[in-house]
C-alpha cells in the first residue's frame, strides 16, 4: 500500500497501538466538522475498525514515523454493479502535515486497496466551502453533479 510512497512517508492500516495519535486527530476533526460528533462515536468508530465483521476501515498516514493523518472508509454493495463501492467517510491530515502529500497519499492507498478488491468506485463528499480539500479532490476525481439531501430520524 505504501510503494510509491517517499522514505518517511507510508500510508498503512490503523493498529492497536494506534488509538491515541488517532484519537487526538479525530478531536481535532470534529471541531471543523459541518455537524458535532455523539460523544461515544470515537469509542464506536475504534471498535469498529478492529472488527473484522464491520466493513468500517481505518488508514493512517504517517510522516517521520509519526500518524500525521487518517481514512475512515466502509465498503457497500451497489445496486447497478454487482461490484462493492467504497465511501470515503472521513478524510483528515494534521495543519502541520498539509502540504506535504498526506492526503493524497491517503486516497492513493485507498484507491491501490480498491483496484485490488475489484471495487466500482470510491466516492466521498465535502463542504461546499472547503476550497483546499476541493483542489486535492479536482485532481483526482471527477466532481459529481449529484446533490446531497439529509432526512434526520434522532439525534445522535
Amino acid at each position: 500500500m505504501s510503494g510509491k510512497v517517499q522514505p518517511g512517508r507510508v500510508v498503512r492500516p490503523a493498529r492497536k497501538g494506534d488509538e491515541g495519535a488517532w484519537l487526538e486527530m479525530w478531536r481535532e476533526f470534529v471541531t471543523i466538522g459541518p455537524e458535532p460528533a455523539a460523544a461515544d462515536a470515537p469509542a464506536y468508530v475504534w471498535t469498529q475498525v478492529h472488527d473484522p465483521a464491520s466493513p468500517m476501515n481505518l488508514l493512517i498516514a504517517e510522516l517521520d514515523g509519526a500518524p500525521v493523518g487518517f481514512l475512515l472508509y466502509v465498503t457497500h454493495p451497489y445496486s447497478w454493479s454487482p461490484r462493492e463501492c467504497c465511501y470515503l467517510l472521513d478524510l483528515y491530515v494534521r495543519p502541520a502535515a498539509r502540504g506535504k502529500g498526506r492526503g493524497r497519499a491517503l486516497i492513493d492507498a485507498l484507491a491501490e486497496l480498491g483496484r485490488k478488491a475489484g471495487w466500482l468506485r470510491v466516492y466521498w463528499m465535502t463542504q461546499a466551502d472547503n476550497a483546499p480539500a476541493q483542489a486535492l479532490y479536482d485532481k483526482v476525481a471527477v466532481r459529481s453533479a449529484l446533490v446531497r439531501y439529509d432526512m434526520y430520524l434522532s439525534g445522535h
